[in-house]
Formats: structure tokens, sequence, C-alpha cells
């Protein structure tokens, strides 16, 4: 093997190992609650509408859902903090809007909304997760370069948005800008491409023929390599990593589409993770 292609991806999958470990990372997921238009209770306490992790206080406050908005009214005898700075009521912001969402924190455990689709989620974190504290590695596939397979990309008239599942049985678009023309172990396939923050990579969602034994069940995530001027482009299979619910059942990933379904193994990458 290349040297200088180890050395990369070693140096690659330690930067996946850390990014995985940051303390606002998808292994501090400890909790997701969908809301209801109206009032929604959340603490630990079971009779509320969202419970929250064991240690928290037992009533934390309610979030009111609204034509009006999001708004969240805090129990007078709680302390929670919204950047640094006490809460008793305020507006509240989701993932989907401008600035990203509202973040309120009790010690190590903060939580905001999300929005998927039309509904509205809670996503809870804590720094100091079970998982966050035990995890080390992910097992991989024995690193090939034989993996690092070529492809031609053809660009769209103008990016489509193409109706993707996500693991919580929904619908929702994602905006590809064009497809991948590829071969895999004697297999041809014309892959739903999907943007990124660079117009010269795109993301991917796959399933091949170990999925759902030694690979994750629901997919996996890989970013290309680079295209070139020419419209040719890498897609390392080395770098096929776990989507985030392949580490939690607090996630909301998306799937893989139909086209982007591999019949055959491919044995590279990251395997399944057992947590």
């Amino acid at each position: 093997m290349n040297d200088k292609y180890a050395a990369e991806m070693a140096q690659w999958k330690s930067e996946r190992i850390e990014t995985l470990k940051t303390p606002d990372g998808y292994l501090s997921l400890v909790g997701l609650c969908w809301l209801k238009q109206g009032e929604n209770g959340f603490g630990s306490g079971k009779d509320n509408d969202c419970q929250f992790p064991a240690g928290l206080p037992d009533k934390i406050g309610t979030y009111t859902i609204n034509d009006s908005g999001i708004t969240v009214s805090i129990q007078p005898d709680v302390t929670v903090l919204h950047n640094g700075q006490p809460v008793t009521q305020m507006a509240i912001k989701t993932d989907a809007n401008a600035g990203g969402p509202t973040l309120l924190e009790i010690g190590t455990v903060n939580w905001y909304v999300i929005k998927r689709g039309d509904a509205l989620l809670i996503r809870i974190r804590d720094s100091n997760s079970h998982m966050l504290q035990t995890f080390s590695d992910v097992e991989r596939f024995p690193l090939e370069e034989a993996w690092r397979i070529s492809g031609s990309y053809t660009p769209r008239t103008e990016p489509k948005p193409i109706p993707v599942p996500n693991i919580l049985g929904q619908e929702n678009n994602m905006m590809s800008p064009g497809t991948i023309q590829i071969e895999v172990a004697g297999e041809k396939r014309e892959l739903v491409a999907f943007q990124t923050a660079d117009p010269k990579r795109f993301f991917l969602v796959l399933a091949d023929g170990l999925a759902g034994k030694e690979t994750y069940g629901g997919g996996r995530f890989l970013t290309t390599e680079p295209m070139d001027e020419s419209g040719n482009i890498v897609l390392d299979f080395n770098k096929a990593t776990n989507p985030p619910c392949a580490f939690s059942p607090f996630a909301t990933c998306p799937l893989p589409v139909d086209e982007n379904r591999f019949s055959v193994e491919i044995p590279a990458g990251e395997k399944v993770f057992h947590y």
C-alpha cells in the first residue's frame, strides 16, 4: 500500500474519532422527545409530556407551541441557563432558524428544539454521558486502497429537491445538484449526490450488501473526494462512516434512497457500532 495514503488515512481516522468524542457530538445524546401543539411539560418526572434524564428536576418547565411560535416557561424554583443567564420565559428558535436553535442548560445537560419536516422535537445532550465517557473507537474493515473508486459526476440543469426517508419514518427533501456514475464490484449505479458547502464535494447516504450484517442497517455516510475540472470524482469507501443513528437511538438520520443501495458487498470503512 502507498505509504502516503496509509498516513493520510491514519490522520483522517484520528480526526474522525476526535470529532465523535466532542462534548456536543452525537455520543452525548441522551434523549429525544416529540412536541405537540399546546403545552408540553418537561422534566425528569414520569408524568411529564417530555421525560428528561434522571437526576434533573422533576418538573423543569413547559414548552408552548401555537400559531405565534414556540415559548418556554421555567419553574420558579428551577435554574435553567441560556448563554449563562437564568431563564424564566422566552421565545424559542429551532435548528431550522437562522443563527441556530435556542440552547438551554442545567449543569452538564443541555437541550434545544429541532425541526424535522413538520415535526418539532427536543434533543437532549449530556457532556458527561455514559456513551461519551466509555467510547474509544469504531471497528473498521482492513484498509484497502482498491476501494478508492473513480466515477463521473453529471450536474443537473438545476439542483433538485429529492424526498429522502429518515429513521423517524418521515420524508424530508434534500437538495441534489447532480448524480455520480460509478461501477463497484461489477455493479453499475447512478448515485444521487447531495450538496455540501464545497461545490466540488458531494454527500452520499449509501447501503451495500453487508447492511444489517457487518455494516449498519440504515446505511452509511460518505463524502466524496474533490471533483476535478472534467467531472471525474473519487469515492473512497474506506471513509464510509456510521451515521449518528448507529451510535444513538436519539438521532434522526436520513436513509439511503433506492438509487444509492448496492446489492454487492463493500467491506470497507466503518463496521456497525454496538452500543
